[in-house]
């Protein structure tokens, strides 16, 4: 009931600020604050007792409708934000800084992206509303799409402990392969030598799907899938570092996603 009373109150906080002549932006900055702390991680469609067992209890306790009313409360709330200002983006970075937490956690939880969640779209939407940050003027950075480009302005960005574990992996494993056998992303994507060379592996032409990045929508086509050995139930890969170009301009992991809603599996 406590739950239910506060974010009924929360939606008539932002209809009313919403509706003012003036918005008022540090009250919606502090209503994203309130929000942001009543928000439960996603769920992938999977039983719950796949999930953590210390997310059991919340996860059954919390009503589906008052979490999705509560996540388009936030984008909505977000949408009308200006975060590329910094002193907006500062007042409501905590907010910021724990929903990406819940999202990382879950594709790291869970080895697949985003998008194969419960009620994926609006946790993409959401993403998305607070996907840009700001810029400083002075230097008014840059970067182009090239994927190679993106590559090198990595090296010089900071990355928390897990991607920068992913990163000095992938350099391993690369090592160790010729530079023709790597990963490849062009108008399509397709995988290392190695990947492709799994017997759970196959490349399926007639069944082509497009992947779009989360931050810019580029969008590439893929035709590589992951077919499980027992159950045949195929997923489509995409690359698990995610757009080279979107994670140097916005510091973190913007990764690829089936435009469909198709099942998905990182290479």
């Amino acid at each position: 009931a406590e739950r239910t009373d506060f974010i009924c109150s929360l939606d008539e906080s932002l209809t009313s600020l919403l509706s003012a002549s003036e918005w008022d932006g540090q009250a919606i900055c502090d209503l994203v604050l309130r929000a942001a702390g009543w928000l439960l991680p996603p769920s992938a469609n999977t039983e719950l007792s796949d999930a953590s067992q210390e997310l059991i209890a919340d996860l059954k306790q919390a009503s589906q409708q008052e979490q999705a009313k509560l996540r388009k409360i936030l984008a909505a709330a977000l949408g009308h934000l200006d975060l590329t200002d910094h002193d907006t983006y500062e007042a409501v970075a905590p907010a910021l800084n724990y929903m990406e937490e819940l999202m990382r956690n879950f594709e790291l939880r869970n080895r697949c992206m985003l998008a194969s969640a419960r009620a994926s779209k609006q946790w993409l939407r959401l993403r998305a509303s607070f996907s840009q940050q700001p810029t400083c003027p002075a230097c008014d950075l840059r970067i182009e799409s090239d994927a190679r480009a993106a590559s090198n302005a990595i090296e010089d960005l900071p990355a928390s402990a897990t991607a920068d574990f992913k990163e000095k992996e992938t350099r391993a494993r690369k090592k160790k392969q010729p530079t023709a056998d790597w990963a490849k992303i062009t108008d399509q994507f397709e995988p290392s030598k190695r990947i492709r060379s799994l017997s759970s592996v196959a490349h399926i032409p007639a069944e082509p799907k497009v992947l779009a990045c989360e931050a810019c929508k580029h969008t590439v086509g893929a035709t590589w899938y992951f077919v499980h050995p027992r159950t045949h139930a195929r997923r489509i890969l995409v690359p698990q570092n995610g757009h080279a170009a979107c994670r140097a301009l916005h510091k973190r992991a913007c990764h690829w996603f089936p435009t469909d809603g198709s099942p998905s599996k990182w290479d």
